[in-house]
Parts: C-alpha cells; sequence; structure tokens
C-alpha cells in the first residue's frame, strides 16, 4: 500500500468513527472545502446538505455504528463496505421509533486529496431498513 493510500484509509476510518461517536465538529475538519456527496439518486450535495441529513439518522438511530466488513483502497479512493446498525428510537423517514434493531448494507466510496474527504458516494439498503422498522412496509 503506498503511503497516499494508507493515508486516506487512515482518514475514511477517522471519519466514520467520528459519525459514530457524533463528533459533528472533529467530522468536519476532515473534510475538504471543495466537498460533495451523492447519495443513492439524490442530487449532489454539500457537506452542510450531507451532515444534515446524517445527524438525521442519528437522531432516529442515536446508537447507530458502521461495522465495516472490508475496506478496498486504491490511490486516494477508500471502498468501504459493511452495514449501518442501531436501534431505532426517532422519527426516520415519517416513521415513529419503533425500538427495532436494524442492521442494514452500506457501501460508501470516499475520495481524499490533500489529507481532506472531496466526495462520498453511498448505497445504502433503505428498503430493507425500512422493513425492519416498519413491519407492514
Amino acid at each position: 500500500m503506498t503511503s497516499d493510500s494508507a493515508q486516506a484509509l487512515s482518514i475514511v476510518r477517522d471519519m466514520y468513527n467520528l459519525i459514530d461517536r457524533q463528533q459533528w465538529d472533529e467530522h468536519a475538519a476532515l473534510i475538504s472545502r471543495d466537498f460533495r456527496s451523492v447519495l443513492g439518486t439524490y442530487d449532489p450535495m454539500t457537506f452542510k446538505e450531507w451532515q444534515s441529513r446524517v445527524k438525521r439518522i442519528y437522531d432516529a438511530f442515536p446508537n447507530g455504528r458502521h461495522a465495516v466488513e472490508f475496506y478496498v483502497v486504491e490511490g486516494g479512493r477508500v471502498l468501504t463496505v459493511g452495514r449501518f446498525q442501531g436501534v431505532h428510537t426517532g422519527m426516520f423517514m415519517d416513521r415513529p421509533a419503533s425500538g427495532r434493531s436494524v442492521s442494514a448494507a452500506v457501501m460508501h466510496v470516499d475520495r481524499v486529496e490533500n489529507g481532506k474527504i472531496t466526495e462520498h458516494i453511498a448505497q445504502l439498503d433503505i428498503l430493507g431498513l425500512l422493513g425492519q422498522i416498519d413491519a407492514s412496509f
């Protein structure tokens, strides 16, 4: 692994750890000013827009965490494959707290340049997650 790849992996790991601990200011320090995020089929968004969405997820799943199965690193890009796990204790996508535990597949590609995350592309098994919190779904 090159030093650039090792640095990218370290920064991405730090980012997910900070998100899971909900340390938003420290998380923001890892992000480039020209950051963009693409979540599923949504239009690209700025860091502020993306972080707002992430915070809403943690409002609904305050003990949420990323359980990473593996990383693939190529230069400054890091693929993270794993699961988002937590207990649904707050409103999520117009669904009141169910108290149910969830475990939904996630795949992220993060690009690191000059020691900062410049791009975040994410896929979340939202249908699987909704099915776990809403038996009528």
